[in-house]
C-alpha cells in the first residue's frame, strides 16, 4: 500500500510539474493582418512568427479576404518560429479548410487529424523553437473528392510552449563572522609549524626574534654574559678546559 502511494504521488508530481511548465497562447488569425511577399506573406504576433512561401505549389499562400482564415495550398509550406520552445500546436481548421483538408508533413514531430471536431494537431517529439509544415499534394481528410488539390486552411492555433514554471534559485548561506574553533586549531597548528616562532625547528639559531631563551638558562649555555674563570680553570657551557699554567 505504501508503494503504491508513492507512485501515485510521483506521478501527481510529475503531472503538476508538466502543467506549471507549459505555457498555452491562442494566436487568432482572423483578427490580424498578414504582410504579403512576393511568394507568399509573413505575420508576427506576440512571441511567434509565420513565414509561408509558395514552393513549387501553383497557388501562393494568402489570408482570406472576408473570413480573414490563413490558406496555404498544394506544395506550400508555413514555418512557425518562437522565442520559446513549443511542444505543441492546435490548428483550428475553418469552413474551408474542411472541405479539402491534405496531408501536413512538419519538419518535425507528428500530425494527428480529428476533422469532427475541426481539428489537426501536431506534437513535438522534444520542444523545438522552429518547424515547418508543409501541404499534402492531394485532399486526404476534407468532405470534397479525394481527386481534389489538398489545402490547409484554419482560423487560430493554439500553441503550448515549453516556459512559465516556476524558477528555484540555489539557496545563499551566510556565516556571521568570528573565530570559529577549527580556525583557532588551523592557526595554532600554523604556529607551531612555522620555523620562526620556536628554536627546536632551526637549532643552529641561537636566539629568536620572538622567542628567546631566559636570562639564566643563556648564562648556563655560555651566551650572554661570556664565560666564567676559575684558576686555571674555565668554564664554558657544560664543559671544564683546563689552561696552561699563567693563562687567564
Amino acid at each position: 500500500m505504501v508503494k503504491t502511494l508513492r507512485f501515485s504521488l510521483f506521478g501527481l508530481l510529475m503531472l503538476l510539474c508538466g502543467s506549471i511548465n507549459a505555457a498555452v497562447e491562442n494566436v487568432d488569425f482572423t483578427t490580424l493582418e498578414i504582410t504579403k511577399t512576393d511568394d507568399g506573406f509573413t505575420l508576427e504576433s506576440g512571441n511567434y512568427a509565420f513565414t509561408a512561401v509558395k514552393n513549387n505549389g501553383q497557388t501562393a499562400p494568402t489570408q482570406n479576404g472576408s473570413s480573414k482564415d490563413i490558406r496555404l495550398y498544394a506544395k506550400n509550406t508555413i514555418t512557425v518560429k518562437s522565442t520559446n520552445a513549443m511542444q505543441k500546436m492546435v490548428f483550428a481548421i475553418s469552413t474551408a479548410g474542411l472541405k479539402r483538408q491534405a496531408e501536413i508533413t512538419p519538419s518535425v514531430g507528428t500530425m494527428t487529424y480529428d476533422m469532427d471536431n475541426s481539428q489537426v494537431t501536431w506534437t513535438a517529439d522534444a520542444p523545438v523553437a522552429v518547424v515547418d509544415f508543409t501541404v499534402g499534394d492531394k485532399n486526404v481528410y476534407g468532405s470534397e473528392a479525394k481527386s481534389k488539390a489538398g489545402q490547409f486552411d484554419f482560423n487560430s492555433v493554439e500553441i503550448t510552449t515549453d516556459e512559465g514554471g516556476a524558477v528555484v534559485e540555489a539557496p545563499a548561506f551566510s556565516v556571521p563572522g568570528g573565530i570559529y574553533p577549527a580556525d583557532r586549531n588551523a592557526h595554532r597548528s600554523s604556529r607551531l609549524h612555522h620555523p620562526l616562532h620556536h628554536r627546536w625547528h632551526n637549532p643552529d639559531r641561537r636566539e629568536h626574534r620572538l622567542h628567546r631563551a631566559p636570562q639564566h638558562q643563556r648564562e648556563h649555555n655560555g651566551e650572554g654574559r661570556g664565560s666564567r674563570r676559575k684558576g686555571n680553570t674555565e668554564r664554558r657551557g657544560n664543559r671544564d678546559i683546563h689552561l696552561p699554567g699563567g693563562l687567564r
